[in-house]
């Protein structure tokens, strides 16, 4: 694989309380890294870039998911030989915060229901009451396209507005 990195980026804080000099917004870029023509009358882009790192074999990056990333364009360092990349993204939730589990739910995979015909009455009970629910493989690949579609919207619809925000550098 050619190198690859992963840059990170958040949106800036538009109501920090801070004070200085009527006028003096210069050090908006220079500590924030805000374009030059950043002002409290209209909306600007308001994110921080915060770096990348080089994604490398071995390597584990971790990182919150109050940061938006993206990952620079990767290919095969040799074309003419076959080869993956392979990512284990792990998330992870907070104990406090109750979420239903996997275990509190059945299986929606109509090709796994038959293999809980001979299991005792409890099983079948659950999917019996669940067995409207369950979906073909075609069905759940017709709504993934579905969904990323979906995504793809959101992403920038939200891209817009993770990006640009209001400063309200009152001066009175």
């Amino acid at each position: 694989m050619t190198p690859s990195s992963l840059a990170f980026r958040h949106r800036g804080m538009a109501d920090m309380d801070m004070s200085y000099e009527q006028d003096r917004h210069e050090f908006m870029q220079q500590v924030y890294g805000y374009h030059d023509d950043l002002d409290s009358y209209n909306d600007d882009l308001i994110t921080q870039e915060l770096g990348s790192v080089i994604s490398q074999e071995g390597r584990i990056i971790t990182f919150p998911n109050t940061l938006q990333h993206q990952v620079s364009p990767f290919s095969l360092a040799d074309p003419s030989k076959p080869g993956h990349r392979k990512i284990l993204a792990l998330f992870l939730v907070d104990p406090h915060t109750r979420i239903i589990s996997s275990a509190n739910v059945p299986p929606q995979r109509e090709d796994w229901r038959p293999s809980t015909q001979n299991r005792g009455s409890g099983a079948q009970q659950v999917l019996q009451g669940e067995g409207a629910n369950s979906i073909t493989m075609e069905e759940a690949k017709a709504y993934r396209v579905e969904l990323m579609a979906e995504r793809g919207l959101q992403s920038e619809k939200s891209n817009v507005a993770y990006q640009m925000g209001h400063f309200h550098l009152c001066e009175h």
